[in-house]
């Protein structure tokens, strides 16, 4: 799996589903994709938080087995340096 850094926000345009798709990559049976998934997720959240932190956050709170997963793509959003709160 590969995601190219030039413009989060822009993946949106090539597929403004991208945040499911990654949602549902986090059910592959291989680790090392699951965790590269989850922290694509995180890294696509930061350029898009309007779409994708509403899936995240659901997730989340949904529980199950994809949750340390989806926390995973949380902890990349708090810690991207172009992430802010204010």
């Amino acid at each position: 799996m590969c995601l190219f850094f030039f413009s989060c926000s822009d993946l949106f345009t090539f597929n403004p589903k991208l945040d499911q798709i990654l949602l549902s990559m986090l059910d592959f049976p291989n680790e090392e994709k699951k965790h590269a998934a989850a922290f694509a997720l995180g890294n696509v959240a930061v350029g898009n938080l309007s779409k994708c932190m509403p899936t995240i956050l659901e997730s989340i709170k949904a529980g199950g087995k994809r949750r340390y997963l989806v926390l995973v793509s949380l902890k990349e959003v708090s810690i991207n340096p172009t992430f802010c709160f204010f």
